[in-house]
């Protein structure tokens, strides 16, 4: 009777394979795409069955039946396997064993195993279907080794050892498979953090063996030996290896394989290479690490010879696999000197002049040139100068230095100009119309600032650096896969120049770039040739990169070029938009002239060329007709010019005029410069800052006019008493007063030297009275900026009222940063006071308008628009966390707290409650509550508690108000959009807060 059953259920699932499989067929195969969906879902409904892995076991092995009827076994094999792999973690006890025994069962009955039929070539089974089963099998092992199967390692290497070649084969890429699954964070999925650990407890112990295991194979003439190095790749990567595991039979067996198999089988070179580089990084320190080491240099050695004699002779050498294959043995290299170059060093039989002779011989290998790898040859070179220049070697520069000086003049002249390798370069080049300055674009740039654009905000730090300009633009030296073999290469340069190298490698690589410098530039503009532009660019950086640090009369000369070369440049381009890499080229030539000129300043000053580099700079900050990253580059230069001390070339350099129409980045920085040149002469310094209180006070008097900033009577040209253009001042005055602020706390300077400077005639200082305009001006702006709209169809009035709120919300937004960058340099009594006021000022226009409407879905009628609503609640909670930031004593004792406390639970609770704008409120609202929490701390505790106390019932609210905010925005919880009011008029949070936020 039983047998009955089985044969039924067997003839059953034979019906159902064969119905299957006509699916399949119909599926792939059929022109009929209005069947697709419906066959999809049925296919799925097949592998969703409780039962369907008895079946896909079943069919797995009888699928070679149907061998005749062309793909239909295909896809009924890769369908069966597919629905293992989907059922292999629903299995019990009993099905994983079933499954197993099915696959893989080396001990007993192997004829019927799918995985061993395949591998011995019994049963055509796809790749892609074997590679799946054996994903299975392993699956199996992640799930119950080695509580069910205490054999199941065990049983994968005795097949890798096995002498059929079939079997060894499935083997090496089981246990491949067993160490990618069970070690790396990636595949991790599906298992709880405990199995995770314990797996990788499970092969830590086993190591000996694996290894052991993969260099016997290894060794063998025949061997299975991709799978088996990509098992020992992850071993070593992930495992945790033992210093006698790197022992010489391994590292002999891998050196081996890999000048075996450089010709006729490269992948399996490069597993190997990737192997003994993971092996050389792991710091073991084995049993005779001394002789090892030379043993193993020796060994570098013969494989770098062996590498680029085959590349020389190598007729495929633009492949990827070449590509590969050198950039592998170059990090092997890199690897090998970052960890052994000092013993090796100390060995005097250690020939380190060969080592450098062969990596310079692949550097400029043919093949590596046909193929794209150079950049990939510079990081052995970027590792050799790094660790000479860090350590001191002088005696190894001494014995090198000529030969490195040799590599980087190669390296400039023969390979990194178009002039003398434009095929290699061309092919690097991919995007002739790619316009590197232009995609440097760095927000707050332009002219108009729209503060509802602007990204998340940053710390405090983050945003003083952006007020102070920000960082120099990357070199200008084109796009993609070029511009990093030319940067790096550059900065090799450099820094070959500046350490004990510098002696041997600056004259020589300045002298080179001097030589083909004008002639260069000659042919780039008589032909207006894209290539000749990046070469002379490329030869300026290497200029500057070697020139700074070359002797005194090539640093004269270097100097003297380059104001002339970016006069030439600049005039030569003079009325024209140039674009790409013309544009560069003027960035590269004030790049170069800010490297070149203050160098000479400290060391010999010539007021010539200090002068000639201030009238380059005056010319390229014409915005009329210079890219704003030009317009940069000369902004920077100026800074670095006005900080070598050539305050007398700076003393009628009128600021506000030269940066009328600058973007905000290049007045910050010029104004950084007159700033370092009139800081020691107070009547200058006053001068300087006076254009700038003016236009705040202006509109301050406007304001006025009303009575007070929130007085509306209803008709707007009535209440908008301050025009667009006194704005646009006012925007303007306040970011540059925001700059010298912001650049003076960057350049760390002390705050009693800048509280003189700005606060040298008390209240009458001009920057004194623009302080004490913030409050009105921001409260004015931003209830302007927060004035309700009306639902309109008519996108006209849409457009009208967006710029009418315009000019408000950028002078609201200028004001925000100079009152953080003031309380950052000038401290709380000078500026953290003032900023705090305007807060209070700007809650009042938050109480007005109720940015919390502007996210209510349920209100039809008018309310303010949402992204200034956003804009100015986390500019809110920007500027208290300035404050709070403050360690002065008096900051301590200020209000921050409760007004930060009000912020939040009044408005800013309110507006995260919508999940639309948690995260966009988060970022701010994280930072204000560090502030709080860490530097406030005191405000929240008692202070001569043995325990930690609560101060009072408000600061308990306080604290708890906070918390739950936090709990609930990390939690992704819906935030309670109603608050109590309690004590002492503070808003805070309703009690019942979801219970899971605490």
């Amino acid at each position: 009777m039983q047998q009955q059953q089985q044969r039924q259920q067997s003839s059953s699932s034979m019906a159902r394979m064969r119905a299957t499989g006509a699916m399949l067929v119909e599926f792939y195969e059929g022109s009929d795409t209005s069947r697709k969906a419906v066959l999809n879902e049925e296919l799925s409904e097949l592998r969703r069955r409780p039962e369907a892995w008895r079946d896909a076991l079943e069919w797995v092995s009888q699928a070679r039946d149907l061998g005749s009827q062309g793909g239909e076994a295909m896809y009924l094999a890769y369908f069966a396997a597919s629905a293992l792999e989907e059922a292999v973690g629903f299995l019990d006890g009993e099905g994983r064993r079933m499954v197993r025994l099915a696959l893989f069962a080396p001990v007993e009955d192997q004829s019927a195993s799918a995985l061993l039929s395949a591998a011995r070539g019994a049963v055509a089974t796809p790749a892609a279907v074997r590679t799946r089963l054996c994903k299975v099998y392993v699956d199996i092992g992640k799930a119950a080794w080695p509580q069910e199967m205490p054999e199941f390692l065990d049983e994968i290497c005795a097949a890798a050892l096995a002498p059929d070649p079939g079997t060894a084969a499935l083997g090496a890429e089981l246990l491949a498979l067993c160490a990618e699954e069970f070690l790396l964070p990636t595949n991790r999925r599906g298992i709880t953090a405990s199995r995770q650990r314990e797996l990788r407890n499970l092969v830590g112990q086993h190591v000996p063996q694996l290894v052991g295991l993969v260099t016997e194979v290894l060794k063998r003439p025949h061997g299975e030996a991709r799978a088996l190095l990509r098992c020992l790749a992850t071993l070593v990567g992930w495992a945790p290896l033992a210093a006698d595991h790197a022992s010489p039979r391994l590292l002999e067996t891998l050196f081996r394989i890999v000048e075996r198999d450089l010709l006729q089988n490269k992948r399996t070179a490069i597993g190997a290479v990737r192997a003994l580089d993971a092996v050389l990084a792991k710091r073991l320190v084995p049993p005779d690490m001394a002789q090892l080491v030379m043993e193993t240099g020796g060994r570098v050695l013969s494989l770098l010879r062996a590498v680029t004699s085959v590349l020389d002779s190598s007729d495929s050498e633009d492949d990827d696999e070449t590509q590969e294959l050198v950039g592998m043995v170059c990090e092997l290299v890199a690897t090998f000197v970052e960890q052994h170059l000092p013993r090796v060093v100390a060995s005097s039989s250690f020939p380190v002049g060969d080592l450098l002779s062969l990596i310079a011989s692949l550097t400029f290998s043919r093949a590596v040139n046909a193929a794209g790898s150079l950049r990939r040859t510079l990081r052995p070179w970027e590792t050799v100068v790094g660790f000479v220049s860090e350590n001191g070697l002088h005696h190894l520069a001494a014995a090198t230095g000529e030969g490195l000086a040799g590599v980087l003049e190669t390296l400039l002249k023969t390979r990194l100009l178009f002039a003398s390798n434009a095929s290699a370069l061309d092919a690097l080049d991919e995007d002739d119309a790619s316009d590197f300055c232009f995609l440097k674009s760095v927000r707050h740039h332009h002219h108009h600032h729209h503060p509802e654009e602007d990204d998340e905000p940053g710390d405090i730090e983050d945003l003083i650096l952006n007020l102070a300009g920000g960082e120099p633009d990357p070199r200008a030296l084109g796009d993609d896969e070029l511009r990093l073999l030319l940067t790096e290469s550059i900065e090799l340069i450099a820094a070959a120049a500046r350490g004990p190298f510098g002696t041997y490698v600056a004259d020589k690589i300045a002298v080179a770039a001097l030589g083909d410098l004008e002639a260069t530039l000659t042919r780039a503009f008589r032909n207006q040739d894209k290539q000749a532009a990046v070469d002379a660019a490329t030869l300026l950086y290497a200029l500057a990169a070697a020139g700074a640090n070359a002797p005194e009369a090539t640093l004269a000369r270097a100097a003297t070029v380059a104001v002339e070369a970016a006069r030439a440049i600049l005039r030569e381009q003079r009325g024209t938009q140039q674009r790409g890499a013309f544009a560069n080229l003027e960035a590269a030539a004030l790049d170069a002239l800010r490297e070149l000129v203050p160098a000479l300043a400290w060391r010999a000053p010539d007021d010539a060329i200090v002068g000639g580099a201030l009238d380059v700079a005056a010319l390229a900050l014409d915005a009329s007709n210079r890219p704003e990253p030009v317009q940069r580059g000369a902004a920077w230069l100026v800074l670095a010019l006005a900080k070598t001390g050539a305050g007398h070339h700076l003393s009628n350099f009128d600021a506000w005029a030269a940066t009328a129409t600058s973007p905000p980045r290049c007045r910050a920085l010029v104004y950084r410069a007159a700033a370092c040149v009139s800081i020691s002469s107070p009547d200058r310094f006053e001068a300087l800052v006076a254009p700038l209180a003016a236009p705040l006070e202006a509109a301050a008097r406007g304001i006025e006019r009303i009575g007070t900033p929130l007085s509306f009577s209803g008709d707007a040209k009535r209440d908008d008493v301050v025009d667009p253009t006194t704005l646009e001042a006012v925007s303007r005055a306040a970011r540059s007063l925001a700059a010298l602020c912001a650049g003076f706390a960057k350049d760390g300077a002390a705050r009693g030297a800048i509280a003189t400077a700005f606060f040298r005639n008390g209240d009458a200082s001009p920057t004194r009275r623009a302080l004490r305009t913030t409050p009105s001006l921001l409260a004015y702006c931003a209830a302007r900026a927060l004035r309700p709209a009306t639902a309109s169809g008519d996108p006209r009035l849409a457009r009208a009222a967006a710029s009418a709120r315009a000019p408000h919300l950028a002078a609201a937004a200028a004001i925000v940063d100079l009152l953080i960058a003031a309380s950052r340099a000038l401290g709380h009594d000078k500026a953290g006071a003032v900023a705090l006021d305007s807060v209070r000022a700007l809650l009042a226009a938050f109480d007005l308008a109720n940015p919390a409407v502007s996210v209510d879905r349920r209100v039809s009628g008018s309310r303010p628009p949402r992204a200034a609503a956003l804009y100015l609640l986390k500019a809110a909670c920007q500027i208290l966390a300035a404050v709070a930031a403050d360690n002065e004593a008096s900051a301590k004792r200020s209000q921050v707290v409760p007004d930060a406390c009000d912020l939040i639970a009044r408005h800013v609770a309110p507006l995260a409650a919508d999940a639309d704008l948690k995260a966009d409120l988060f970022p701010a609202l994280v930072q204000l509550a560090k502030r709080l929490l860490v530097d406030q701390w005191a405000a929240f505790v008692k202070p001569s508690s043995r325990k930690t106390e609560c101060r009072d019932d408000r600061a308990t609210h306080f604290f708890d108000a906070i918390c739950d905010l936090l709990a609930a925005a990390v939690r992704g919880l819906d935030l309670p959009a109603t608050c109590d009011v309690r004590g002492g008029g503070q808003c805070l949070f309703a009690a019942k807060t979801n219970d899971a936020v605490e």
